[in-house]
């Protein structure tokens, strides 16, 4: 009795032409939506395969494309799985095993060069590479980077190979005009010995007076570097001085 009461309410309902969508709930199986016109649907999806699991009143047919059937898997409409573009389920897939260092720029002691790393992104969207499979951390299929500047290498240091951190030019090497690098990536003026180069006589002209205690032969701080060490004599006319005119003395440090 109670059948045919079902049947005759069921008849009833499809021949007003009524919207009816009904919704089945399993223990194992998840909900999907369902309504039509002037037909009973129950929907049901199996998680994990794509088979025909949902039920309609005369029929049935196929889980809608895009549900979830497992690891980058999904349903594609018609029946079978296809690959997913991304799935949580994946985790974040970690690509710091792929990062490396290296130089941009050509090493000059007066230049500028620097250490480099390549940075690679970890995966953290479009994970999938196929049916449930993830990409593969520290592979190929890490492929977003960004170049960081590990040290930026100036007048007397180098950048060089893999390098996260700058070398020095030796000592002695040159790095401008009467400079030189101190081995700890320093440009400093280099050492010489003044040399008697020239005099010109009271009055003219000259370069500045010297520091106090310069004299012919004694350690001078800058190459190139002149000064007047006062007068050294009175003018002797071989010289094209008049006779006994000052001559002041002129060093240079060489």
């Amino acid at each position: 009795m109670k059948k045919i009461i079902i049947i005759f309410a069921l008849c009833i309902v499809l021949a007003v032409g009524n919207v009816i969508a009904l919704s089945v709930w399993n223990t194992e199986e998840k909900l999907v939506t369902g309504s039509v016109l002037n037909r009973v649907q129950i929907n049901i999806d199996n998680t994990g395969t794509c088979e025909a699991k949902r039920y309609v009143y005369f029929g049935y047919d196929f889980p809608i494309s895009g549900i979830d059937s497992g690891l980058c898997s999904e349903c594609d409409g018609s029946g079978s799985m296809t690959s997913a573009s991304d799935d949580s389920g994946c985790g974040i897939i970690d690509c710091d095993g792929m990062n490396y260092y290296f130089t941009e720029g050509s090493a000059s002691a007066i230049g500028t060069n620097y250490c480099k790393q390549k940075d690679y992104a970890d995966i953290t969207s479009n994970r999938c590479e196929g049916l449930n499979d993830c990409k593969d951390a520290n592979t190929a299929d890490c492929t977003s980077y960004s170049d960081l500047t590990a040290a930026t290498c100036g007048t007397c240091k180098y950048a060089t190979g893999a390098c996260s951190s700058c070398t020095n030019y030796g000592s002695g090497t040159s790095c401008s005009s009467g400079m030189a690098c101190d081995g700890s990536g320093n440009c400093v003026a280099t050492g010489g010995t003044w040399v008697y180069t020239g005099a010109y006589l009271i009055g003219d002209s000259g370069p500045p007076g010297c520091p106090v205690g310069t004299t012919v032969g004694g350690v001078c701080p800058t190459l190139g570097e002149k000064c007047n060490i006062g007068v050294v004599g009175m003018g002797p006319p071989t010289m094209g001085f008049p006779t006994g005119t000052p001559i002041i003395g002129i060093v240079t440090c060489q």
